[in-house]
């Protein structure tokens, strides 16, 4: 017979995808009822937790009869209402009670004030249950019949253990609780990036405190003037755009005036295959030239050894006049660049500068090897390339395959205080075949410089 009983599924206020609430109808309303029903009764009668047969056996024998037997039936048991409508109350009172609820108030041992926020954790030989203090300091543990050790723990107050309690089925009970406060310092640090120097705008917070977070200033300094003592968790997260910084999270023991210092990781892409990291610039003069002109143009260049991408190994890249080596395919027509990754297509890519960049008699592509077998370094160098948006501006710009530890490095020369020289424009970044992951350092922003070297390295296995 179904259903089993019935629950409120008509006219129900529910929340709604997006903001917002609506009133709707059905089992999808209905259902919720039931499974809050069972967490009440599990909570009450915390016996039956586990029992699936004797939770539902409890909930079908305390339903309200209804008598619609136009479906066939009895008014006990019918198809059309099951064995009734939920009552779960009276589930509740039917329920084995072999619990009691043990209800208390938690204060500061020095001052009586009520303490927010505190856990407060019940230890017994098969059941633990926790819950965390209300504004007034109360708490309220249902717990079965046995003996329990209690833990307290909160921001501002030493850990509190107190064991041998006996909770008697049935027997409800008061425990109050009194937390000495721990002492108080000042934690002021400093952010650095990858560089090691100092990192303004920079998030940092203090995890497992109800401190707000603060932000550094242009020294990359941060201030919490009164921090409790214990061992909190640091984040630090450097504002937008993050370049090849990447986010620091780790522990912090309070226990005295504290003056950190926090280096920020290289970042990662999402799959932690590649790490970035700004290198000194060391140009590569390219010799060998590359049959490539024009505004849009892409040929393919074997490479000397083979270059592994994420992953894959290749043993010849696709070299486009706008600043793209394609490691999939030959590609025409991806003058306009987007953000990394992308679902769409190009994937595979690196982008050494992809901007919309024209090759004319001024301009070419060239090739260079350098180094001896097993540690050589391979270039693929634009060279005075023009901007279709303003041609009289140009960019030399390249990549450099390292066969000694699979690393990519993209450098810039003859770069100066032009807007698109400097990227305004432009993608730099890696992406992987699946244009599901990539580590971009920039897009559309004007961050290059003739210094500017970045490293693209593959992350230890």
């Amino acid at each position: 017979m179904k259903p089993n009983i019935s629950a409120p599924g008509v006219n129900v206020m529910s929340t709604w995808p997006g903001g917002g609430y609506r009133s709707l109808n059905g089992t999808s309303m209905a259902t919720p009822h039931v499974a809050g029903a069972v967490a009440l009764l599990w909570s009450e009668a915390p016996s039956l937790i586990g029992d699936v047969d004797g939770t539902e056996a409890l909930l079908n024998r305390t339903a309200r009869d209804v008598a619609d037997t136009h479906c066939g039936g009895t008014a006990d048991v019918n198809n059309v209402w099951g064995n009734g409508k939920l009552d779960v109350l009276a589930a509740v009172d039917a329920a084995p009670h072999t619990a009691a609820i043990v209800s208390g108030r938690l204060t500061d041992r020095a001052t009586g004030a009520a303490l927010s926020g505190m856990t407060v954790k019940a230890t017994g030989a098969t059941t633990t249950r926790t819950t965390v203090t209300t504004a007034d300091g109360a708490c309220r543990l249902t717990l079965p019949a046995g003996t329990y050790a209690f833990g307290l723990s909160g921001y501002g107050y030493r850990d509190t253990a107190e064991s041998g309690y006996e909770v008697v089925a049935g027997a409800d009970a008061t425990k109050d609780f009194a937390l000495t406060s721990v002492p108080h310092h000042a934690v002021s640090g400093v952010v650095l990036d990858v560089t090691g120097a100092p990192l303004a705008g920079t998030s940092v917070t203090l995890g497992g405190t109800p401190l707000p977070g603060t932000t550094t200033d242009a020294a990359g300094r941060f201030t919490f003037p009164d921090v409790a003592e214990g061992t909190f968790a640091v984040d630090a997260a450097p504002a937008a755009p993050v370049r090849c910084n990447g986010r620091h999270s780790g522990p912090l023991t309070v226990d005295g005036d504290e003056t950190p210092t926090i280096r920020l990781p290289h970042r990662t892409d999402a799959g932690g295959t590649y790490s970035c990291a700004p290198v000194a610039s060391s140009w590569i003069a390219g010799t060998t030239k590359v049959a490539l002109s024009g505004d849009e143009d892409v040929t393919t260049v074997a490479t000397p050894f083979p270059v592994t991408y994420y992953g894959v190994d290749y043993t010849s890249v696709s070299v486009t006049t706008n600043g793209l080596v394609n490691f999939l395919q030959p590609r025409l027509g991806d003058y306009a660049n987007t953000t990394l990754p992308t679902a769409t297509r190009p994937n595979g890519v690196l982008a050494a500068f992809w901007d919309d960049l024209v090759l004319d008699k001024k301009s070419s592509v060239r090739t260079s090897l350098t180094g001896s077998a097993g540690s050589r370094r391979f270039a693929i160098v634009w060279n005075n390339a023009a901007f279709t948006a303003d041609p009289a501006v140009r960019i030399s710009f390249e990549a450099v395959f390292d066969e000694a530890d699979g690393s990519i490095t993209v450098q810039y020369q003859g770069v100066d205080a032009n807007a698109l020289q400097k990227g305004s424009s432009a993608t730099v970044g890696i992406e992987n075949q699946a244009g599901t992951d990539a580590l971009q350092y920039s897009f559309a922003e004007s961050v290059l410089s003739d210094a500017t070297a970045i490293r693209f390295s593959p992350k230890a296995a």
